[in-house]
């Protein structure tokens, strides 16, 4: 009841206000998005999801006594909401992906400065790493800068499609907190947190993949992101495990990256590139799309959790390799499709 109580509350509350919205069509004009060619849903879609989401995760973790809130959270949570505004004004108005990119460095800096640090990672070869002094410090805040922005970004173009996104997240979250519970761990802030948070995006799904209207925004990327990056490192500093979970956006992420940079166009700018698009272009269904999302996710989430230290690399390693290689057969499979269906 610790942990379901107030993730269940988060559901709920999450649930009955987007569908507030979806009934009576709020937030039409403000965040309302035109059609675009990088997400697949159609125009007039409402960019409140996020919003929602994050404002219900603070206000339940709030209300609940057993959350305690010190300098740390405290910190956290600013760091939250700046993410959420940025990630506001590039929904009311298009931001330039260099804006975007360092107004997050920014409040990374800012948090940073205030307590948020990365003490220690596993060395996936036995023992941990520590950054707490002299130049190793600075190597640990240039670390952490890095992590929280790369995930950031990497999860945004996720968002592509209706459901991939949240239901990504919402693995990711829920694998976090499993991961706090364990005996070598044991953080249950961290565990509360990450379940709050996953109940709060089951409940985004439920109205985002019946309504098809709503969407979680620029705003919820960026939280979301951030949250998920840095929970991770409050859980152990237990990168390896985040990298698992989220290892099919990353790869898609990288291969994208080597595409545009390969036709010499900005590695920023919006196309159909990714792997959801590609198999929307042959003819999948966006349930079968999702499936094969939400399996390789649970996929990764499973040896995240069944593997430890050096084991966890080399699974990570090869877990990786193997995706790029089918994401690479696959590009080559819908370019075959793509000059007969020319024909």
């Amino acid at each position: 009841m610790f942990y379901a109580f107030p993730s269940i509350c988060a559901l709920l509350c999450v649930v009955t206000i987007l569908y507030i919205f979806h009934k009576y069509k709020l937030g039409g004009g403000l965040l309302a998005s035109p059609q675009s060619n990088r997400h697949n849903g159609g125009g007039g879609l409402i960019r409140v999801g996020g919003i929602i989401v994050g404002i219900i995760f603070f206000a339940t973790l709030m209300l609940y006594d057993a959350f305690v809130f010190d300098q740390k959270t405290t910190i956290f949570f600013i760091g939250m909401f700046a993410f959420m505004i940025v990630g506001f004004l590039d929904d009311v108005n298009s931001l330039s992906w260099k804006t975007q990119i360092v107004m997050q460095v920014i409040i990374m800096i800012f948090i940073t400065m205030y307590g948020i640090n990365i003490s220690y990672i596993t060395n996936p070869f036995g023992g941990i790493i520590l950054f707490e002094s002299g130049i190793f410090y600075f190597i640990g805040i240039m670390i952490l800068i890095f992590w929280v922005v790369c995930i950031i970004n990497t999860l945004n173009w996720s968002d592509g499609m209706h459901g991939i996104f949240g239901g990504i997240s919402a693995i990711a979250s829920v694998t976090i907190g499993i991961l706090s519970l364990r005996e070598d761990v044991f953080q249950p802030p961290i565990a509360l947190m990450s379940f709050v948070l996953t109940g709060a995006l089951i409940g985004f799904l439920i109205i985002h993949l019946i309504g098809r209207r709503i969407i979680i925004g620029t705003a919820g990327t960026n939280f979301i992101g951030y949250v998920i990056a840095v929970l991770a490192l409050f859980a152990g500093a237990k990168i390896g495990t985040a990298l698992l979970v989220l290892m099919v956006p990353i790869v898609d992420a990288v291969y994208v990256l080597y595409s545009r940079f390969r036709n010499k166009v900005s590695i920023f700018s919006a196309d159909t590139s990714h792997l959801h698009h590609r198999l929307l272009t042959i003819g999948w269904t966006k349930s079968k799309v999702l499936f094969v999302y939400y399996g390789l996710t649970l996929l990764g989430s499973s040896l995240a959790l069944l593997t430890q230290s050096m084991n966890k690399f080399i699974v990570l390693f090869i877990y990786g390799v193997m995706l790029l290689i089918s994401f690479v057969l696959f590009t080559k499979v819908v370019y075959d499709f793509e000059k007969v269906d020319k024909k």
